[in-house]
C-alpha cells in the first residue's frame, strides 16, 4: 500500500495556529515587528515610568502641592483626548506607523523639558507635549500589535507586551528612587530628580528611535465609512473605563505621596516598594491567557476586577491597625497585581470583538475615555487628599465597582469560551 505523503503547511501558517503543548510554547513564534513593539514597550515603559513615579516626588520636594500635580495630570488627559480620536480614525484608514512615530517624538520632546529647571510654564508645556505624544502614540500601538497576530496568539502577545512594561517599569522605578535620595546624601536632592529624569527622557528617545525601524500594517480592508461599523460596542467599552478612569484617577497618582506622609517613606524605599509590585505581576500576567482561555476574557476580568475593588475599599483603614504599614503595603501590592494584570485579556478581547476596520478608533476612543476621566479624578483627588487621606480610596472603590458590573452586564454574553 502506498504510503500517503504528509501535506506541506505553508511557514506563515505556522503562526495563525493555535500551539498546542505547554504553556511556554504559546509565547513563541511571534515576527520581527511584533518584537520590535515589545521593545519599543519596554523603552516606553521606563522612560514613561520615571516620569510617573518622580515628577510627583520632584514637586512636592520643591513646594508644590498636590492639588498643582492634580492639575498637570488634568493638562495632560484633556491634550491627549484631543488628538486620540482623530490619530486613531487616521490609523485606521492611512496608516497605523504615523502616529506612532509622531507620537513617540512628541513624548520625548515633553520629557526632555522637564530636565530643565522647572517652572509652571515648563511644567504646562511639557504636559501638554507629553498629552499630544501619548494621544497619537496609543492609539494605533495596540492595533498595530494586534495586526501583527491573530485571534489564537493575540492574548499572548499582549501579555508578553505587558511582562516587557512591568521589567521597564521596575527598573526605572529602583533607579529614579534611588537618585534623590543619592544626591540628597551631598545636599542637591533636586539634581537628583533632574538626573532622573534625564534617564527618562532617553528612553524615550529610545523608543522614537525604534518607531521608525517598524513595518506598518498591511491590512486586506480599510474603513468604507467614517463612522465605526463597531460604534455600539465601542460605547459600551467606553463607560466600564470611563468609571475605572475616575476611580483610579482619585488614587493612583498619588500613591507616592501616601507612601510619603503617611509613614514617611524615603524616595528609595518607595521605589522598592513599587518595584516589587511590577516584578510580582509577571507571574499573573504571563498565566492569564491560559486562564481566560478556559474560563472567558471578561468573566476572568471580572472576577478580578471585583477582588480588586474590595481590597481598595480595605486600604485607607490598614494604617490605623497594628502593623499598619506592612498590611497597607501587602493589600497595596495585592491590589496593584491583580487590577493590572487583566488588562492585556481586555485588551486583546476588545482588538478581538471590534470590527477589523475599526480597531484604531476604538482603541483611541476607549483610550481618550479612560485618559478624560482619569484626569478629572486626579482633578478633584489632588483637592480631596488636602482634606482627607482616606476619602480618595473610598471614592475610588465606589467607581471601580461601578465599572466591573457595567463590564459584566455588557459582555458576559460575549465571553470567549
Amino acid at each position: 500500500m502506498q504510503k500517503k505523503s504528509l501535506p506541506v503547511v505553508p511557514q506563515y501558517a505556522l503562526r495563525n495556529e493555535p500551539v498546542s503543548g505547554n504553556l511556554l510554547m504559546k509565547y513563541r513564534g511571534f515576527g520581527k515587528d511584533a518584537r520590535y513593539l515589545l521593545l519599543m514597550s519596554l523603552f516606553g515603559a521606563v522612560g514613561g515610568t520615571t516620569i510617573w513615579f518622580i515628577l510627583v516626588l520632584y514637586l512636592r520636594e520643591l513646594g508644590y502641592a498636590p492639588s498643582f500635580f492634580g492639575s498637570i495630570i488634568f493638562l495632560q488627559g484633556m491634550s491627549n483626548a484631543l488628538v486620540a480620536i482623530p490619530a486613531g480614525r487616521l490609523s485606521d484608514f492611512h496608516s497605523r506607523k504615523a502616529p506612532i512615530i509622531l507620537g513617540t517624538f512628541l513624548s520625548f520632546v515633553g520629557t526632555s523639558l522637564l530636565v530643565l529647571p522647572v517652572n509652571p510654564e515648563i511644567l504646562i508645556i511639557s504636559a501638554l507635549l507629553m498629552g499630544n505624544g501619548v494621544g497619537f502614540s496609543m492609539s494605533a500601538f495596540s492595533s498595530l500589535i494586534a495586526d501583527k497576530t491573530d485571534v489564537h496568539k493575540r492574548k499572548y502577545l499582549f501579555s508578553l507586551q505587558s511582562i516587557s512594561m512591568l521589567v521597564g517599569s521596575a527598573l526605572a522605578i529602583l533607579v529614579s528612587g534611588a537618585l534623590p535620595d543619592i544626591f540628597r546624601s551631598s545636599g542637591n536632592a533636586v539634581y537628583g530628580y533632574r538626573v532622573a529624569l534625564g534617564i527618562g527622557a532617553l528612553f524615550m528617545f529610545l523608543q522614537f528611535t525604534l518607531s521608525l525601524f517598524i513595518q506598518d500594517s498591511k491590512r486586506e480592508k480599510k474603513p468604507s465609512r467614517l463612522m465605526p461599523k463597531s460604534l455600539g460596542l465601542i460605547i459600551k467599552f467606553s463607560i466600564p473605563m470611563c468609571l475605572i478612569g475616575i476611580g483610579a484617577g482619585m488614587v493612583m497618582p498619588f500613591m507616592q505621596l501616601h507612601f510619603a506622609i503617611r509613614f514617611g517613606i524615603m524616595p528609595t524605599g518607595i521605589g522598592i516598594i513599587f518595584a516589587i509590585t511590577q516584578l510580582s505581576m509577571i507571574l499573573l500576567i504571563f498565566i492569564l491567557p491560559r486562564v481566560a482561555e478556559r474560563r472567558g476574557s471578561v468573566m476572568t476580568a471580572v472576577y478580578l476586577e471585583a477582588v480588586a475593588t474590595l481590597l481598595m475599599g480595605l486600604l485607607p483603614i490598614l494604617p490605623y491597625l497594628p502593623l499598619g504599614f506592612f498590611l497597607f503595603t501587602g493589600i497595596y501590592i495585592i491590589r496593584t497585581i491583580v487590577i493590572n494584570s487583566v488588562g492585556p485579556i481586555t485588551s486583546a478581547f476588545r482588538m478581538s470583538v471590534v470590527d477589523d476596520e475599526d480597531r484604531g478608533i476604538a482603541d483611541a476612543v476607549v483610550a481618550v475615555v479612560w485618559m478624560g476621566f482619569n484626569s478629572l479624578g486626579s482633578l478633584a483627588g489632588g483637592y480631596v487628599m488636602m482634606i482627607s487621606l482616606d476619602l480618595p480610596f473610598y471614592a475610588a472603590a465606589l467607581f471601580y465597582g461601578l465599572s466591573v458590573l457595567s463590564y459584566y452586564w455588557f459582555f458576559h454574553r460575549m465571553d470567549d469560551v
